[in-house]
């Protein structure tokens, strides 16, 4: 009995033994698990980096197009309220027949036009009698208070990239605004609220036209601009560009004219294509200007985005690229000289 147990004991330990010795992996075979975990995790990796890649890019061209939108619904409601818009013979001419001289402002302005500004509450009720104005005081909550409109010249500039901490190296456009105080119904000459620094009124009359009065303002801007949208493409000497925006007759068709209509307008001295796009001849950027037939008061806008340069430092425009988002609108002000 007791050989036969012992027995039984050795068989067991020859059992753990052999189980010892059949535990864990040979070199060669976690060599072998490493390559073949290599081969699949790889690719998979790649893609996931590739997914997250292309997500960052479609969210950044998003956000692109959603700024570009929101940009020109302002742009849009600016001029809804315009009662004069400047063309590109009116901005960039020489002599009195451009403001840009004048204008002095950072960056090139492509956009400029005069709207009536309103002011609530400004003025008490019989203001054309007794002059008086309404003030912040809590007494005034219960005073008759009327709203009163000023003149106002509104200018949009597009401004290159800059390597700062609070803007990107694409480019923006910013917003210019000058405007009249409230006179003395009694003396023009004499303010009761002043104007802006630099402010000077059109002055119509004198057996000038109004393109022509317009077109000779001498004022100034030296309010500090208000950067409506960042990441404007900033992509300078393009062929591409310039075949489409530097062409001479660009502006016809979104404007509904034609040559004959600008002969017909003027027969002595007709304006070319060319004079209604706000974009000067020698720009090197071509990612925002205007179209304007200004006896209509009618503008036709253009912005193009560059979604890249959110992600990268610089992205130069490529015509097939879906990451450089174009928006444009077509505004006619309904507002009128009094």
């Amino acid at each position: 009995m007791r050989e036969a147990i012992q027995s039984i004991f050795k068989s067991q330990r020859k059992g753990s033994g052999s189980a010892q010795k059949a535990k864990g992996f040979t070199l060669i075979e976690l060599l072998v698990a490493v390559i073949l975990a290599a081969l699949v995790i790889t690719p998979l990796l790649g893609f996931m980096i590739n997914i997250l890649a292309t997500d960052r890019r479609e969210q950044a061209k998003s956000a692109t197009e959603q700024e570009l939108q929101s940009a020109l619904d302002y742009i849009a409601r600016d001029l809804e309220q315009a009662v004069y818009i400047y063309d590109g013979k009116g901005l960039h001419g020489t002599g009195e027949d451009g403001i840009a001289d004048n204008i002095d402002i950072k960056g090139e302005p492509l956009l400029a036009f005069w709207l009536r500004k309103r002011l609530p509450r400004a003025v008490d009720k019989k203001f054309e009698v007794t002059g008086d104005l309404c003030t912040a005081n809590k007494a005034d909550e219960e005073r008759e208070c009327n709203d009163y409109f000023v003149y106002s010249l509104v200018v949009y500039s597009l401004i290159e990239g800059e390597d700062n901490e609070q803007w990107s190296n694409a480019a923006r456009i910013a917003r210019f605004e000058t405007h009249d105080g409230i006179r003395d119904p009694n003396d023009s000459d004499i303010y009761k609220v002043p104007k802006d620094d630099g402010f000077e009124l059109f002055e119509l009359g004198g057996g000038k036209s109004l393109e022509q009065a317009m077109n000779a303002w001498e004022g100034s801007i030296d309010e500090a601009p208000t950067v409506l949208v960042d990441y404007i493409d900033q992509t300078t000497g393009n062929r591409d560009l310039e075949q489409r925006f530097l062409d001479n007759n660009y502006c016809l068709s979104p404007l509904g004219l034609t040559t004959d209509i600008l002969k017909e307008r003027n027969e002595q001295d007709p304006k070319t294509p060319e004079q209604l796009k706000t974009l000067p001849s020698n720009a090197a950027l071509t990612s925002f200007f205007a179209c304007v037939d200004t006896e209509r008061t009618l503008a036709h806008v253009y912005v193009r985005g560059n979604a890249l340069a959110r992600i990268q430092n610089k992205a130069e425009y490529d015509k097939d690229s879906p990451y450089f988002p174009k928006s444009t609108i077509t505004v006619e002000g309904v507002g009128s000289i009094e």
